[in-house]
């Protein structure tokens, strides 16, 4: 059943009323419930119902009372609040017997039995005059001593004239229809958390506290990052008991050694029962920079050049170029060289890039490393000349011209060790040896 088939609503209620529709499926009524064509209302002790139907008309069943919403009750007919006049309807009450009223006449059915009763497969008819509020009704009869089926007493039947017995029929003027409660609003935060915390908390807040249970449903999907590799998402609903206004939603992450920069995912919230969504849609974002709360992990890549020695006789100087983390952007660097204690007649000034290991060569001033990659090699051919040398040095600087690392720029030393060998020294010629001193003469005898 939906609203567009409705026929009125339920304005006041007191106590236990229920609705039983044309299929047989019964349920209890609230204030402000609709009601359909061929409903079964009927009104529990001390309970009573009043219904507004489209037309405008109202109809008041009291306690213990049993109506069927047929169109000789909630008909063009009826007239507005003020200008009800009697009203044809049926009633079963709880006791099983029935009134029915077939409209305005007062005339008893051809067929009434002595002293004004009669049977109807076990059940009393009667012809009864119902009025609304402002109409002082009469109720017309006199005695019989007919006897009933059920043994209940015996039913009245009588006509304008016929021993009139006014009796005034109270009705309790309905208070006005109650307010609609405004329902308090659910609102979810976004939450920016560092990758090593492991977990990210996202808390949804009433607006004011409840006196009913208040349940909503979320769902975790969209932004970049990826569920089951980046976060694992837990959960489907939260509930709110009568007073609570704060729950959390706990969703873990995963930290890995790869750079991803600042990744996002959603936490939307849906289904709400009784209560409003104002904000449904929770960010979080997930860092790897050092930054978030929670934790200081940080991936970001760090630039570096290796250094190495090489003999002069080798064809090139090879560089190792390299990214400590791998990242999910592409990263670019330029090359230049340097003079260190040598010149530049030592080596080339023309560089070659290899993005596979060492495969394959190309001449290239920069280089760019994919999505994944972490290595580089950059070469420079060696100068072999016949001149005799101590070692020379020379430099290669690599500068990040795109995406992320922590340091700008990096440099690494070649050094080239000379392969010519040093003339040896000759050998000094011999000294000759020292004349003999000559002997002393013998002294004269």
């Amino acid at each position: 059943m939906t609203k567009e088939n409705s026929i009125g609503r339920v304005v006041v209620l007191e106590g236990v009323v229920f609705a039983r529709n044309s299929s047989g499926e019964q349920r209890r009524l609230k204030l402000g419930d609709l009601v359909f064509e061929d409903d079964l209302i009927s009104t529990g002790e001390n309970a009573r119902v009043e219904l507004q139907f489209d037309q405008g008309a109202y109809f008041l069943l009291r306690a213990n009372e049993t109506v069927r919403l047929e169109s000789a009750v909630f008909g063009d007919f009826f007239g507005d609040r003020q200008d009800a006049s009697l009203v044809g309807r049926v009633v079963e009450t709880t006791d099983g017997r029935k009134l029915n009223v077939e409209g305005g006449s007062a005339e008893p059915p051809a067929n009434d039995t002595a002293g004004g009763a009669r049977q109807n497969d076990g059940n009393h008819i009667v012809q009864l005059a119902r009025t609304l509020e402002i109409v002082t009704p009469v109720r017309y009869g006199y005695e019989t001593d007919a006897a009933t089926p059920d043994g209940a007493p015996p039913v009245l039947w009588g006509r304008p004239g016929d021993q009139v017995q006014p009796e005034p029929i109270v009705d309790v003027m309905p208070a006005p229809p109650a307010e609609s409660v405004a329902l308090p609003f659910l609102s979810i935060t976004d939450v920016t958390v560092n990758e090593g915390a492991g977990t990210a908390s996202l808390t949804v807040r009433l607006s004011a506290a409840s006196t009913r249970t208040v349940t909503v449903d979320y769902t975790m999907s969209g932004g970049t990052a990826t569920e089951g590799v980046d976060y694992f998402a837990s959960g489907t609903g939260l509930r709110f008991a009568p007073g609570e206004t704060s729950k959390t939603i706990t969703v873990g992450i995963a930290n890995d050694g790869t750079f991803e920069g600042g990744e996002t995912f959603d936490v939307v919230l849906s289904a709400p029962v009784n209560a409003t969504i104002a904000a449904p849609v929770g960010v979080v974002t997930v860092r790897d920079d050092g930054t978030g709360s929670g934790a200081t992990d940080n991936d970001t890549p760090v630039l570096a050049v290796s250094s190495v020695t090489v003999d002069e006789g080798n064809e090139f100087a090879v560089f190792t170029v390299s990214l400590s983390n791998a990242s999910t952007s592409a990263t670019s660097v330029s090359f230049s060289l340097a003079d260190g204690s040598g010149g530049g007649a030592d080596y080339s000034a023309a560089l070659e890039v290899s993005l596979d290991s060492g495969q394959t060569w190309s001449a290239a001033s920069s280089a760019t490393f994919a999505a994944g990659q972490t290595a580089v090699l950059v070469r420079t051919a060696i100068v072999d000349d016949n001149l005799i040398e101590t070692s020379e040095t020379f430099i290669l600087a690599a500068t990040r011209t795109g995406g992320t690392t922590t340091n700008a720029s990096a440099s690494g030393t070649a050094t080239i060790v000379d392969n010519e060998a040093p003339v040896p020294a000759p050998a000094p010629a011999p000294s000759p040896a020292p004349a003999p001193a000559p002997a002393p003469a013998p002294a004269p005898a």
